[in-house]
């Protein structure tokens, strides 16, 4: 397939920058409220039946509590183990008077407004791709670049050799899709525009899992709990970059959408955020772009290289 000519919803990463060395869905049924297995801001539930009150809602004015999406009728919780993010404005790119690591990439320094959405809290892992493989409909890519073989792990490590397409395929079976560049941003630092994940502190071992770091490899999901973000989201810097919607192109901040930018209509890379492993610590700060030389084509996959979905309100 040309892959100059798809169109728009990574991945072998250079060496520049390498170091050398589910939330219940609530049904509302006249005061009583039904959840799905599930998990929201760090709890664990199973499947259970609860009574109480039921928040209506305004499906424009977006007028929900905290964690929860209306779905234009009454306030619910978001799908499986992911967050809702309410919709509105947040700054995206990169502030040249609060951050002196800013990348050309990354500039202007721009208000973006999103519809609402949920997003999966942890990258996604390799159990539950493996379930996407054994229902028949998911595959990774065997193979990195040459005859260099890409190696899947296991367990609640992320899910890795999957290619652009591939990560897709996961997620609209999940019945989502892969987060934009904004929708990953905004849950990534929240509406502040923080530097970080965690804040504007500096990355430690403790917050990131960065070349910095011991063990020099990839990490399990959800290993640096003190790194959130202010969603509740982790693992939003280091560890494996994640595969996001849009083409990459190194100059769509100066002409993008103010509302649910999705990213140029073609292209020939794919953008990845969130850093790796193998990556200096500022790389993990939450406006990074990877790089035109870095940004894969969708074909490609690699072993440190995941994604996670994100899901529109249940409407």
């Amino acid at each position: 397939m040309d892959s100059t000519t798809i169109a728009n919803p990574t991945g072998s990463a250079s060496s520049s920058g390498m170091a050398t060395s589910e939330a219940p869905t609530t049904i509302a049924t006249s005061g009583t409220s039904e959840t799905s297995a599930g998990t929201l801001d760090g709890g664990t539930s199973e499947s259970s039946a609860s009574t109480g009150n039921v928040e209506a809602c305004d499906l424009l004015a977006d007028d929900c509590p905290d964690g929860t999406l209306c779905d234009g009728q009454v306030c619910v919780e978001p799908v499986g183990d992911s967050v809702a993010v309410r919709g509105g404005p947040f700054m995206m790119g990169c502030n040249d008077e609060l951050d002196i690591n800013c990348d050309d990439d990354e500039y202007p320094y721009h208000e973006v407004t999103l519809s609402s959405f949920s997003i999966d809290r942890t990258a996604v892992t390799a159990d539950a791709y493996d379930e996407c493989i054994d229902a028949g409909i998911c595959s990774l890519t065997d193979i990195i670049y040459g005859d260099v073989p890409c190696e899947p792990f296991t367990g609640n490590f992320p899910a890795v050799c999957a290619n652009w397409f591939q990560a897709q395929e996961f997620c609209t079976w999940r019945g989502g899709y892969l987060p934009t560049e904004a929708q990953w941003e905004k849950a990534a630092r929240g509406t502040e525009g923080q530097i970080y994940a965690w804040g504007n502190e500096a990355p430690t071992c403790t917050l990131a899992h960065t070349s910095e770091c011991d063990p020099y490899g990839v990490i399990e999901v959800g290993s640096k709990p003190a790194g959130a973000s202010p969603y509740g989201l982790l693992d939003m810097g280091g560890n494996v970059w994640e595969w996001v919607s849009d083409w990459y192109s190194a100059s769509y901040y100066v002409s993008s959408d103010v509302e649910n930018p999705a990213g140029p209509d073609s292209g020939t890379r794919k953008a990845m955020r969130g850093s790796a492993y193998a990556y200096f610590a500022l790389y993990a700060r939450a406006s990074k772009r990877a790089p035109d030389f870095d940004a894969p084509t969708p074909s490609s996959a690699n072993q440190d290289v995941g994604f996670r979905c994100a899901y529109p309100p249940p409407y």
